[in-house]
């Protein structure tokens, strides 16, 4: 929440929801008066905050989005980080350095 408001001091316009509990309660803190939520289903958290509009969004991909994602991230130059890969006949490998804990970037498997 410090590091939304050092970046919005009145607070961030929009929050884009995708954990529950406390982490959502943190976005809902960071949002302006009057700022919006958006949130799977359009399911209202609770307890109910005033001041936040919760708008309802549903992604349901398709080939269009798809194309658009790419072209966006080929704009961005977005870059995911990569923490490890793993053939996938190391699956579970993979999934006990997950469980480890402190993975910075995704955890890969291979296919070949």
């Amino acid at each position: 929440v410090a590091a939304a408001h050092a970046l919005a001091p009145g607070g961030v316009d929009a929050v884009l929801a995708l954990a529950g509990g406390d982490s959502l309660e943190r976005c809902m803190d960071a949002l302006k008066p009057g700022g919006e939520l958006a949130f799977p289903s359009g399911v209202r958290p609770e307890p109910a905050r005033s001041g936040v509009h919760v708008i309802r969004y549903d992604a349901v991909p398709g080939p269009a989005e798809y194309a658009r994602l790419d072209q966006a991230v080929i704009a961005a130059r977005l870059r995911v980080p990569i923490a490890a890969a793993f053939p996938l006949a190391d699956a579970a490998r993979a999934h006990e350095r997950l469980e480890a804990g402190h993975v910075l970037g995704k955890i890969v498997l291979t296919i070949p």
